[in-house]
């Protein structure tokens, strides 16, 4: 049956890449929930996931829009909007926020959905960029 919204879960990872260098930024597993909107021309979503990078000690939550423009019956282009919020432990004192843009594709694969994506990254404290490639798997229910 059709439905306005789907729900789901995901987890992924990213790697983050400090330019100009480029420099090993970290490494990210997030896990997180999604809301899909699919129509016809597009599908929306959105996703807030908690992130952790376990050989720095910071972390944070990572909140994506997505615009996911079907070119076959199983495969999607995407475009993708990133908030990040990081901070080393517990300290929101020392918290730094990031804005990204980029270009991802997407798996469709029966209720899973697997999706490869890079984004380019500005923010921090000073003021910064990264590359961020990541992969990332979606179920919904």
């Amino acid at each position: 049956p059709a439905r306005a919204v789907d729900v789901g879960l995901t987890a992924g990872a990213t790697e983050g890449v400090v330019v100009p260098g480029p420099s090993h930024g970290g490494f990210y597993p997030a896990l997180g929930v999604a809301l899909a909107f699919p129509t016809p021309a597009v599908t929306f979503l959105a996703s807030l996931s908690l992130e952790w990078c376990f050989e720095c000690g910071r972390g944070g939550f990572l909140l994506v829009g997505t615009a996911d423009f079907p070119v076959a019956e199983h495969l999607g282009l995407d475009v993708n909007l990133t908030l990040l919020h990081d901070q080393p432990g517990l300290r929101f004192d020392q918290a730094v926020f990031f804005v990204g843009l980029g270009p991802g594709l997407s798996v469709l694969l029966g209720p899973v959905t697997l999706s490869a994506f890079v984004s380019a990254m500005l923010g921090g404290s000073p003021l910064g960029a990264s590359v961020v490639p990541g992969l990332a798997a979606t179920y919904t229910f």
